[in-house]
């Protein structure tokens, strides 16, 4: 269960996943946490500029990828929650 004491204020729709030996989730909240498994504590938590979609995934063991609302995607290093790029990505259709 996370967190453990107080809860969010929103919900995990879609799997964590595992990356640099951090578990990420994304809410529905806009915010992205990283979890560090052994304790259940947060290392860090990202505001997001978009509503996270669909299920996030890790690439290379250190960046977990997702998509937003707004037909951008977001990559955050799993290990300190920094964002990879400066502004989201955006998808062409």
């Amino acid at each position: 269960r996370y967190p453990q004491l107080d809860p969010i204020a929103g919900n995990f729709r879609s799997a964590p996943v595992n990356a640099a030996g951090v578990v990420v989730a994304v809410g529905d909240n806009r915010i992205v946490y990283g979890i560090d498994p052994a304790q259940g504590e947060t290392k860090w938590s990202l505001n997001t500029p978009g509503a996270p979609i669909g299920q996030p995934v890790s690439v290379e063991d250190k960046y977990v990828v997702f998509a937003q609302s707004n037909n951008t995607l977001v990559a955050v290093d799993a290990a300190t929650g920094e964002t990879a790029w400066t502004a989201p990505l955006a998808v062409q259709n």
